[in-house]
Order: C-alpha cells, then sequence, then structure tokens
C-alpha cells in the first residue's frame, strides 16, 4: 500500500528541470516553425497575385496590339485601366521588338526572393515575350539599367 500511495502523489512539478526546458525548447521550435511556414504561404499567395497582374497586363496589351496593327499601347490606362498604379509600363513600339525587354513590372517590391541568409524583397518583371520573372530588388535596378542599355541601342529612347 505504501509503493502505490507514493506513486499518486508524484505529479508534474516533480519532473527534472532538464525535462521542463526540452519541451519549452521543443514548443517554442514547433511555434517558430509553423509561423514561418504561414509567413511563407502568405508571401507565396501575394507573389501569386502580383505575377497574375502581369499575365493580365501581358494579355491586355495583345488585345491591344491585335486591335492596332501591332502597336502597342503607350500606357497602362489603354490596355488595362484597372491595373493603373499596380504595374509600372515601359513602353515599346511594337510586340514583336526584341524580346528581351522589359514592358512591365510590379510596381512595389511584393515578392520575397530567398537568398541566404535571410529572404530578400523582389519584384516580378514581365518581358516582351511574355516571360514573368521574380528578381531581388538589387537584381531589379541592374535589369533596368540593362533594359535602358538595350533600349538604346535598339533605338527605342527618346
Amino acid at each position: 500500500m505504501i509503493f502505490q500511495h507514493a506513486a499518486t502523489d508524484a505529479g508534474w512539478g516533480d519532473l527534472p528541470v532538464v525535462i521542463w526546458a526540452t519541451a519549452a525548447a521543443l514548443i517554442l521550435f514547433i511555434a517558430a516553425q509553423v509561423r514561418l511556414i504561414l509567413v511563407r504561404r502568405g508571401n507565396r499567395l501575394t507573389a501569386w497575385a502580383a505575377e497574375a497582374e502581369l499575365r493580365r497586363f501581358h494579355e491586355a496589351i495583345r488585345v491591344f496590339a491585335g486591335r492596332h496593327e501591332g502597336r502597342l499601347p503607350t500606357a497602362v490606362e489603354q490596355a488595362a485601366p484597372d491595373l493603373v498604379g499596380v504595374v509600372t509600363y515601359r513602353p515599346t513600339p511594337r510586340l514583336d521588338d526584341d524580346s528581351r525587354l522589359l514592358i512591365a513590372y510590379n510596381r512595389s517590391a511584393r515578392h520575397r526572393v530567398s537568398a541566404f541568409p535571410r529572404d530578400r524583397a523582389g519584384r516580378a518583371v514581365l518581358f516582351l515575350n511574355g516571360r514573368i520573372r521574380v528578381v531581388s530588388e538589387e537584381a531589379f535596378e541592374k535589369l533596368i539599367e540593362a533594359d535602358d542599355r538595350l533600349r538604346e541601342r535598339l533605338g527605342l529612347t527618346k
């Protein structure tokens, strides 16, 4: 009977501190992982919406070009009024110009680009051929400079 009585008196407070510390660390680790998963899921949804806007804009300028003998619009509102303020457009005269031309990008950095040691801000860019790429803000600045040089070589600058 004495043995049985001692076993029933033992409670949670009798566990060693090491077990409590390990349990607390495990709970914090799991919480951090769940938070990371939720943040990345939110980032993916935001990124998907940003890319969808660029896909919609590309389709709108293709329709515009089809109705205007291959000429592209000179402003966002001519092809997609609902994307004014969302998409930044870099006009080019025709749809059959160099496919390397950058024609549009999201006005703000709405993507997270994975780069060691942490994620960085990035944005989606749209090329004339319809290809969409997500680049970091640092790469975006270099891409704009390279696109300016290409436009100059092609005689597309004013």
